[in-house]
Formats: C-alpha cells, sequence, structure tokens
C-alpha cells in the first residue's frame, strides 16, 4: 500500500477534523472550518508551524504538525510534534511516517523535540520509544455531564463542615470583608506553593482567581471559624456559556482530608448547572492518582486518560 506525506490542502479539513474528532482528544470536537482558521493562526504567529497529512491509496489516513510554541510559550531550540491516525486504520504504518516527516524537517534547527499523546494510544508510545524519546510529565482532563449531576448528595457534607464552623461563601458575599482582596491573594498563594505543574503544560501560575476570567458568581471560598480563608475553587468563562472551565481548586493543608474540596467543587457544579449549563472541564498535573483527580471522581467527572508528554535532545 502505497504512502505519500504532503503539506495539508485546504480540501483535506474534513477529514483531517474527522481523525481528530475520532481519535485520542476525541473530548474535544472540532469543525472543519474552525480547524483550517486556528491552523491559519497559527501559521501566521509561529513561523514553524507546518501541518502535513498522509495519504494511502486516496484516502487521508493520518496526519499531523510541528510548532515551536505550547500554551503560549516558546523556548529557543524547542519544538512540538503531535500525530493522529484514523481510526479506520489504527494498524498501519502512516503515523510513524507522519512523524518522521515532521521530525526530519526540523532539519538541525532543534535541540529538543517534545509531544504529547495519550497512555492508552500504546502504538504512538511505541513509535515514540522507537525515536528516542522519554517521559517527562502526566497530566489529565476530566468532563462532568451537569444533566446527571445530583448537588443533593453533598447535603450531609456541606452540612457537616457547617458545624466544625466552616462555611462556604460565594465571592460577592465577602464583600463586606475589607481584607477579602489580600486574604485571596495569600490563599492562592499558598496554594499555588504545591501545585503540581510542569511549563508549559501545566503552568505554575495560576490565572489570578478574582481576574477578568473568574466568574465571581462561581468563586466559592471555604471561609474558618476565625474568618480565615482555607480553601477555595471557581469557574471561569461566561455565566451564558454551555461549557465552562474549572479554575484553581485547593484547600490548605492542615485543613485537607476533611471533604472541603469535594464540597467546593460540588458546589461550583450546583451553581453551573442552575445557570443552564451542560458541562464542565477540568485538567491538572499529577498521575491517575492525584488528589484532585479523586476529588473530581468523586464528584462525578469523567477522567481521561492521562496525557504523557515526552521530550527528546537533539
Amino acid at each position: 500500500m502505497s504512502t505519500d506525506v504532503r503539506l495539508v490542502r485546504a480540501e483535506d479539513y474534513p477529514a483531517v477534523a474527522s481523525i481528530l474528532n475520532h481519535g485520542e482528544d476525541e473530548d474535544h470536537q472540532v469543525a472543519a472550518g474552525d480547524l483550517q482558521r486556528l491552523d491559519v493562526l497559527w501559521a501566521r504567529r509561529d513561523s514553524a508551524f507546518r501541518r502535513v497529512v498522509s495519504v494511502a491509496d486516496g484516502a487521508i489516513v493520518a496526519t499531523g504538525y510541528v510548532c515551536s510554541s505550547w500554551g503560549g510559550v516558546t523556548e529557543p531550540g524547542r519544538f512540538w510534534v503531535n500525530v493522529a491516525t484514523s481510526h479506520d486504520r489504527p494498524h498501519h504504518s502512516s503515523d510513524v511516517a507522519v512523524f518522521d516527516d515532521l521530525y526530519r524537517s526540523l532539519d538541525g534547527a532543534a535541540r529538543e523535540v517534545w509531544t504529547c499523546t495519550r497512555e492508552d494510544h500504546a502504538r504512538h508510545l511505541t513509535y515514540l520509544e522507537r525515536f528516542g524519546f522519554t517521559e517527562r510529565f502526566r497530566s489529565w482532563g476530566a468532563h462532568l455531564a451537569l444533566d446527571s449531576f445530583d448537588p443533593s448528595r453533598w447535603t450531609g457534607l456541606v452540612e457537616r463542615l457547617a458545624t466544625e464552623g466552616v462555611r462556604l461563601v460565594p465571592y460577592p458575599d465577602l464583600d463586606g470583608d475589607a481584607a477579602r482582596a489580600a486574604k485571596l491573594t495569600a490563599l492562592q498563594d499558598a496554594l499555588e506553593a504545591d501545585v503540581e505543574h510542569f511549563e508549559p503544560i501545566v503552568p505554575k501560575r495560576i490565572a489570578d482567581v478574582i481576574g477578568p476570567e473568574t466568574i465571581h458568581e462561581a468563586l466559592v471560598v471555604a471561609v474558618a471559624p476565625d474568618g480565615s480563608y482555607v480553601g477555595l475553587a471557581c469557574l471561569l468563562g461566561s455565566r451564558s456559556d454551555a461549557s465552562l472551565a474549572c479554575g484553581l481548586t485547593g484547600v490548605l493543608p492542615e485543613h485537607r482530608r476533611r471533604g472541603i474540596a469535594t464540597a467546593l467543587k460540588a458546589r461550583t457544579a450546583e451553581i453551573a448547572r442552575g445557570w443552564g449549563a451542560e458541562e464542565l472541564n477540568a485538567g491538572g498535573g499529577g498521575g491517575a492518582d492525584a488528589p484532585m483527580v479523586r476529588v473530581n471522581r468523586a464528584i462525578g467527572f469523567g477522567i481521561e486518560a492521562p496525557w504523557v508528554t515526552y521530550a527528546k535532545v537533539v
């Protein structure tokens, strides 16, 4: 079976989008036209960006791209290569051909080559090992369908915390606390100190929890009996969005293992559900047993297979 790797063409995008939507990133669907526009924008921002397709017997069976930035972060000499294969041909060698083409196109410009793939895509892991890549970091994604979320499951937990003096208070209701901003900033700084991170997959600095991306009505703070802020959870986006992102969620170490993080996250899900949102999306660093993964799973989030970041020093 003959295979040809070439640059993507405008008429290829429906097939490319289908590969991506049925592949390892199936949790994030994309329309062909949107993908094409994103590629055009990416190419304008990143001179190294290049998408190719693999064609076998007239059909597009794989696609991949190379770029020099990830998450807005660019490091001199670092390039990213990512490949996806048609679900109809999972055992075809087209993915290796695409990866090889993109890898060779760097032609000595790279000092490091990075890629990210899901753990359950064993074929990709095999050829990454063949190319000499080693694992550097694991991250996860999660999704909660709000139509199946039942907030009453957490009533008992919230009531127990209340008897212990811990209140879950929305950000606007803290308006009477003159030290609110300073206490939130201090809490965020403390929580970030032990957030597992790996630039640029999971950045160290999380967006300001009182910044423009945060929906203030869905920023919930755990307040201790002495008035100190000991935990928080928030949502990012707009109240009218069907899908909302979970922002920073965390509890100070001395207050953990009491169910506070679970109660906070459940409260934000309840708020989003009340607005008519359909889904919450979450993510972070660490393996399948990371503490926040356990919190999300308890609430009802579906947890994706871990995403594994690999790198090779050239």
